[in-house]
């Protein structure tokens, strides 16, 4: 349960980065935080990933495991 808060935290950080990439490009956001901000959107993407495959493989495991005994 509490995997789904900490993923769903991380995806509105991620999703939050990603309408300001957007406003950069409507040009409602100065381009001076363009590299900050594509920065945090690949860093905050790439740790949704991360926590979605340990979370997934865990998963796995788990069935794995129930399945032997």
């Amino acid at each position: 349960m509490y995997e789904g808060f900490i993923i769903a935290f991380f995806v509105g950080l991620a999703v939050n980065q990603i309408t300001d990439l957007i406003g950069i490009g409507k040009g409602t956001v100065t381009n001076e935080v363009f590299n900050k901000t594509l920065i945090l959107s690949i860093i905050l993407s790439i740790i949704c990933t991360a926590i979605g495959l340990v979370s997934y493989y865990n998963a796995i495991a788990r069935f794995i495991n129930n399945k032997e005994e």
